[in-house]
């Protein structure tokens, strides 16, 4: 997760980072005193969340905040300022949250649980799946999902490659147990890789990550945010992200990554 923090004192910058770093170590904290940097930064890089100070010398906080929404609407706005009366203001662009300076570490770990509840009860968007650099799902609250099965994951790995088309029992066999035969055996061993995919899925809520028919599945990518599948769209963050590396764990994914490979080398 990219998080962008803006304040042109930099003490006050300098202090915010400190305990958003402690607060977050696994995501990438980056911090500005300067507004068009911060906005330029925000044009290359999907920021899901900006702590932003309120008075500005170039353009004030409400300013950064609505270019913020135009570049991504989803972009989860908190205000850190000195300055009560701006409340309001705040307000009008949809602020999530509005903290006091010198913010606590409790103030801000408060907000960024506000801001996950909210996520959750107000985006389609249920899971991010990492594709580059190995396969990885997490569930938007951003709990990293463990499967009991490696199978599991790599069947999850493989409809996510499928990008929403169905998956035959058949075609899962072949994929999964290195084109062995499609038998009693097989079958009742996909059988309990499903069950074990659906299980885990189901106790992180993602009961509707997987559609279930007749001899097939495939995933509803409606509630699936993918960096392959922004990387396809074109979407900068995405493009830089990729390294040549796409299921690097998976010999099925080797012709896709030299697809996307040649996609690279031409931008």
């Amino acid at each position: 997760m990219n998080i962008l923090l803006l304040d042109d004192e930099k003490k006050a910058l300098c202090d915010i980072t400190e305990k958003m770093k402690a607060l977050r170590p696994e995501d990438n904290i980056t911090g500005y005193t300067d507004s068009e940097q911060a906005i330029a930064y925000a044009r290359e890089n999907p920021v899901q969340i900006a702590f932003l100070d309120m008075e500005m010398p170039k353009k004030s906080g409400i300013e950064v905040a609505k270019e913020l929404k135009e570049i991504n609407p989803h972009t989860y706005v908190i205000f850190v300022t000195a300055h009560e009366e701006y409340a309001l203001e705040a307000f009008k662009v949809r602020a999530g949250g509005y903290i006091l300076k010198p913010a606590s570490k409790e103030e801000l770990q408060a907000e960024l649980e506000q801001m996950q509840k909210y996520r959750f009860m107000h985006t389609s968007v249920k899971i991010r799946v990492q594709c580059f650099g190995g396969f990885e799902v997490y569930s938007y609250t951003r709990e990293r999902i463990s499967f009991g099965r490696k199978k599991s994951k790599e069947l999850l790995a493989y409809m996510i490659h499928k990008k929403g088309a169905a998956v035959s029992n058949h075609e899962m066999i072949a994929i999964l147990f290195d084109g062995k035969e499609d038998n009693e055996s097989t079958q009742s061993s996909l059988r309990k890789i499903i069950s074990d995919m659906k299980k885990t899925l189901s106790e992180h809520g993602l009961e509707d990550l997987v559609i279930r028919k007749r001899n097939e599945m495939a995933v509803n990518r409606g509630i699936v945010d993918c960096d392959y599948y922004s990387y396809l769209r074109g979407v900068q963050w995405a493009v830089n992200a990729y390294q040549y590396d796409y299921l690097p764990e998976y010999e099925w994914a080797e012709e896709t990554n030299w697809y996307l490979s040649g996609m690279k080398d031409k931008k």
